[in-house]
């Protein structure tokens, strides 16, 4: 088996046929592909089912609601690929040759991961777009080309990439249990691990936007900025500079939905980034409110033994003897 298509599925019983048809498409034939029917309350279950029973390399795993990167990481475990594809189920491959010519450029060039161009979509598949700004300028690629993940530090768009299967096995690289924000670090690690990897010009994914309109809650806020973080530290000491501007790029632009759950535990992950990012120290004075700061950012407490003080402000930790 050359290539294993993961995707997990959670109610998107709209487009799901037309991202399998986008798989079955493709003229790499010698693929399976691996649905993770992540506890679905809508038709998705019955479409699987159907059209499993019209082709063999579908394979369907149910489980209760885990989330997307726990469905991969799922997948991952029982894939039998040489490679590993991961597709989202209201996404698809903009053409019919993406599989056969990433598979075929990662063999030629001897990589463990290769992969090209990122585009967006909106109700027709065939008119994409791909207008990125500085923040989403890593997208994109010149020319064919073999890349030093060094040399590109760029944290979105892990699907576009095929990753080799037991390249990610051997050096356990999964998705973290976040419920959002579990793809970058996902990639970022695999992209250190591997240190380079194949580029394509060619567009490789087609992502759908506009119906999106994803139900925030504390825990998906909270494992937004974790996500963000595992970067940010990764970027500091690995002396990844570029990673490290993107990740503060990403925190800024979800800082509005980040607001609207700010508590003790969400403020204390935006203080830690300061150790780690000069950007924050200034986002932090400007953005965050003045009568936050004294309830959720100033401690005074005894240490076990009660010997010493510790004092907490801004992130900083001060331990003076009683």
């Amino acid at each position: 088996m050359k290539i294993s298509v993961i995707i997990p599925v959670y109610n998107t019983e709209k487009y799901l046929k037309e991202c399998l048809n986008s798989i079955l498409a493709q003229t790499l034939k010698d693929i399976e592909i691996i649905c993770v029917d992540d506890g679905s309350t809508d038709s998705c279950q019955k479409i699987l089912d159907k059209y499993s029973q019209k082709d063999s390399r579908i394979k369907i795993i149910h489980q209760k609601n885990q989330g997307a990167g726990n469905s991969r990481n799922n997948a991952l475990k029982k894939a039998t690929g040489e490679f590993v594809a991961f597709l989202d189920s209201d996404d698809a491959y903009p053409s019919n040759d993406v599989l056969e010519c990433l598979y075929n450029a990662a063999k030629q060039n001897h990589v463990l991961i290769c992969g090209g161009g990122f585009s967006n979509f909106t109700d027709n598949i065939n008119q994409t777009t791909m207008n990125y700004d500085e923040r989403l300028d890593g997208y994109l690629f010149e020319k064919d080309g073999l890349i030093n993940y060094r040399d590109y530090q760029f944290d979105y768009g892990y699907h576009r990439f095929i990753y080799n299967r037991n390249f990610l096995l051997d050096h356990k690289i999964f998705y973290p249990d976040y419920r959002r924000f579990q793809d970058p670090p996902f990639f970022v690690k695999a992209m250190l691990t591997a240190q380079k990897f194949y580029a394509l010009h060619k567009t490789t994914y087609a992502h759908r936007l506009e119906h999106e309109h994803p139900r925030w809650s504390a825990r998906k806020t909270h494992d937004l900025l974790k996500g963000i973080f595992d970067n940010m530290k990764l970027a500091h000491t690995q002396h990844l500079e570029k990673l490290n501007k993107y990740s503060f790029y990403r925190f800024e632009e979800n800082y509005p939905r980040i607001e609207n759950f700010l508590n003790k535990k969400t403020l204390q992950i935006i203080l830690d980034m300061q150790q780690y990012n000069d950007d924050i120290k200034k986002f932090i004075s400007e953005h965050i409110k003045a009568e936050t700061l004294p309830t959720k950012i100033f401690s005074i407490r005894s240490d076990f033994q009660n010997k010493h003080i510790i004092i907490r402000f801004f992130g900083l930790k001060i331990k003076l003897k009683k």
